[in-house]
């Protein structure tokens, strides 16, 4: 039998009570209104718990599976605004470079 389970109606202390690990979770369990500063500040405190929560060689891998919750549940983020939540440039990851290009070749396609 399959149950589904809806994170916005736990806490993030039930959430956490289950598993720690499930802090990777935590993005799912707060609503998606919270003003932009509260969001960068529990982006913040995510990391700051994962840290201790993961093992120092999954530090990585979890961190890049909570930075997409981030950006999956909070979509409308500014690009300052993710590398403030997140600590890193996304315009140095692949995609951040293949969106660039895509904005290139939109503004020379529009410039003819």
């Amino acid at each position: 039998m399959i149950t589904k389970l809806v994170l916005e109606n736990f806490t993030f202390e039930q959430l956490l009570s289950i598993d720690k690990r499930l802090i990777i979770l935590a993005p799912f369990n707060v609503s998606k209104r919270l003003k932009k500063e509260k969001k960068i500040s529990l982006c913040h405190e995510w990391t700051k718990d994962l840290k201790k929560i993961y093992p120092k060689k999954l530090h990585h891998n979890a961190l890049d599976i909570l930075s997409l919750f981030i950006l999956n549940r909070f979509r409308n983020l500014t690009l300052e605004e993710v590398q403030n939540m997140l600590n890193f440039d996304i315009s140095k990851t692949v995609a951040g470079k293949q969106l660039v290009e895509i904005v290139e070749k939109k503004s020379y396609e529009n410039s003819k």
